[in-house]
């Protein structure tokens, strides 16, 4: 599991690289908090493109960090997801208050509105 920032527009990506699974949710969470911290960024994008697996303790996180966020007033949305992860946000409802974007620069438009 490791993360990949860029910067555009004091909005942050993390790149995610490796599952969202229960194995993994721990220290995607320590490698995550930091983020929550700084006051660099009015929002964040967690691109999912490098993320083969989703479970129940990944989408847990999701919606964790999806609060944290709100609470701070800044925003948050996923992008590039695969077809299973994408399921697994239809199946839970996520994908009815999260934002979700095709790739990086579709989710940036649109937090940058």
């Amino acid at each position: 599991m490791r993360i990949e920032e860029s910067v555009h527009g004091g909005i942050g990506i993390l790149s995610i690289i490796g599952d969202l699974a229960v194995e993994e949710a721990a220290e995607l969470k320590k490698l995550t908090t930091p983020y929550l911290e700084e006051n660099k960024f009015t929002g964040l994008i967690w691109n999912l493109k490098s993320v083969r697996y989703i479970d129940s303790s990944g989408l847990g996180l999701i919606v964790s960090f999806f609060k944290s966020l709100k609470g701070l007033n800044k925003k948050f949305a996923l992008a590039d997801l695969n077809s299973k992860s994408r399921e697994m946000l239809n199946i839970s409802k996520l994908d009815k208050f999260l934002v979700i974007a095709k790739n990086n620069e579709s989710a940036l438009k649109i937090l940058q509105d």
